[in-house]
Order: C-alpha cells, then structure tokens, then sequence
C-alpha cells in the first residue's frame, strides 16, 4: 500500500466518524474535508499551497490548491462542531493548551481573533475561538470566558499547562487560572515588578541565549510563581 493509499484510508475513517458528529452533511463533502484536515496536520501550516502538497490526490498542485481554498470556504464550521469532531479523536492524558490572538482578513474585513487550541506534534489544533468586537488586545473577560467555554467539555485535569504570549497576563487572569487549578506558562513583560525590581533590570547582565532562574518562587501577577529569564539570540526578553 503505497502512502497516499494509506492517506485515503485514514481520511475515508475520519469522514466516517466525522459522518456521525455531522449527519447533516454529504459525505463525499466530509472526505474532501478529512483530506484537508489531514493534511494541515501533515503541513503544520495554514496556507493553501503548502497543505495542497500533502493531499492524496493524483491532480496538479494548481488543481489541489483549489480543492483546499473551496473545502476552507465551504467547511461551515462552528467552534461547537470542532470540538465535538476532534476532543474524541485527541489522545487521553493531559494535554499543552495555547492561547494566541490572530488577525485574519475575511475580504477587506480584518477579524481579530482569539484562539484556544491544543498542541499536538509539531501543530496546534485550534478547538475554542470567539472574534473580537475590536482591534488589538484582548481583555481578561475575553479570555476567561474561552478558557470556560473549553472547561465544560474539557475537564480541568486533562489540561497540563496553558502557554500565553505577555499579552495574556494581569492579576485577575492569572488568579482564574490559579482557581480553576490550571497550570500556566506564561510570558512576563519586562516592566513587571519581582520584589520591587523590574524584570528588565535582571537580566541587563545576561547574554542571548542565555538562561537565568529565580531559584525560589516569586510573587507575580497576585499568585507565587516559578520565574525563568532568558534573552533569545536577537536579545529579546
């Protein structure tokens, strides 16, 4: 069975299962998004052309790239219908959940999205969403109440750990997390204060690439935390 038979196989059962969450839809509709799906996975990337290449199918990549923009645009997914497909199909134990926001454009119309998803492999399954009424930033009622829309079909125990940009702190936020007891991971900014100190000022020292940690547990955002600084090779911290 050459691979791009067992590409077919694996995207026929994932229809078959999808067929079940989904009754409503066609399922030649549902193979073609099985494909797709399968083949995000396979691409770990959103852009058409990339995720064409890993289709089963004997066609152009011209043709391909067709088929994936058509499956994107006609998919008709809510967030409801994503986490009832795929919770069942993600393995059991804890899992790394991230929180990231993203702007896309639907024509000239920038949507600013907030987007909770799972990492699994080298890709991140994107399972709870809500588009922000605004641009930039999201605020912490945003973001609680994603966290809590994932909770009530993903129990708290299955999640190992939340990982955030600096953009997703503040002391009310970390305090949800802390209740819910789930676990974070999450970027400070460097105008936070450890100990009447800024952050900044503790790794002027320090060199990129470099790994520098608080040996104790700091106080932080309202709430004791474990502080790792560290400088990436362009020197941001």
């Amino acid at each position: 069975m050459t691979s791009s038979d067992t590409a077919r196989l694996h995207a026929d059962t994932l229809a078959d299962h999808l067929k079940t969450h989904l009754p409503h839809r066609r399922l030649d509709a549902l193979k073609r998004l099985s494909e797709v799906l399968l083949a995000v996975l396979q691409a770990e990337s959103t852009l058409h052309r990339k995720i064409a290449l890993h289709l089963p199918r004997d066609a152009s990549l011209e043709s391909k790239t067709r088929t994936v923009a058509r499956v994107f645009h006609d998919a008709q997914l809510t967030p409801q219908d994503v986490c009832d497909v795929l919770l069942p199909l993600i393995p059991d134990g804890k899992l790394t959940l991230i929180m990231d926001r993203t702007t896309w454009h639907y024509g000239q119309t920038p949507l600013n999205i907030l987007v909770l998803g799972a990492l699994l492999g080298g890709a991140v399954i994107p399972l709870v969403w809500s588009v922000l009424p605004h641009q930039g930033n999201s605020c912490t009622a945003a973001r609680i109440l994603l966290v809590a829309r994932l909770l009530k079909v993903l129990p708290a125990r299955r999640w190992g750990v939340v990982i955030a940009d600096r953009e997703f702190v503040g002391r009310e936020w970390c305090a949800f997390l802390r209740w819910k007891r789930i676990r974070q991971c999450i970027r400070i900014r460097e105008n936070t204060r450890i100990e009447d100190e800024l952050v900044r000022d503790l790794f002027t020292t320090l060199q990129p690439g470099q790994v520098r940690t608080l040996f104790e547990r700091t106080w932080v955002y309202g709430g004791w935390m474990h502080v790792v600084i560290t400088l990436s090779p362009v020197g941001t911290g």
